[in-house]
């Protein structure tokens, strides 16, 4: 638990330095579109989230699921993207993004639950198709965190998972 507590604050310290690099004037120009993402990849799964823009940052919550006979796979995750590198046509935002965040992975059956707390971090970009649609993907590794097992099943512990995802994305 103080490992999750240490890398939140290190994420609040990290985003505060980020976002005070812009100036006022800066974030009054640029227009915040939120927006919506739909996606499959690992440990996202099958996905939905909730794309909040500030500037070259953005913050990202969701949730997906794998569905399966007699087992239910979800996951939810809360990340941390800063667009660094690169020029759009459609939009001020960078297309190249540094990506890090939390995700909850739950495997609940009849016999079993199983729950992983990983650390993920990932590199990925934007493709801006129009100025309110596009496609993104990332690959990255996440660390397990945290990991507790229920009921009867085969208990594997990986500490290093791969990570992959692919989004379109929708801005309002």
């Amino acid at each position: 638990m103080k490992s999750v507590l240490r890398i939140l604050l290190f994420l609040s310290f990290f985003f505060c330095a980020v976002q005070s690099s812009y100036s006022q004037d800066s974030l009054r120009t640029n227009t915040k579109k939120i927006g919506f993402s739909f996606g499959i990849g690992f440990p996202d799964l099958l996905n939905l989230k909730l794309r909040i823009p500030l500037n070259q940052i953005q913050l990202t919550f969701g949730a997906g699921f794998i569905p399966a006979k007699n087992e239910t796979i979800s996951s939810f995750t809360g990340d941390f993207y800063y667009h660094f590198a690169g020029h759009s046509k459609y939009t001020f935002i960078r297309p190249w993004f540094f990506r890090v965040g939390l995700d909850l992975l739950k495997d609940k059956a009849d016999s079993h639950t199983t729950k992983y707390l990983l650390l993920g971090v990932r590199l990925g970009r934007e493709m801006n198709i129009t100025r309110s649609f596009g496609i993104d993907i990332d690959a990255g590794a996440a660390f397990t965190l945290s990991h507790s097992v229920t009921g009867d099943v085969i208990d594997i512990r990986p500490t290093v998972w791969p990570l992959i995802n692919m989004s379109f994305f929708f801005k309002f």
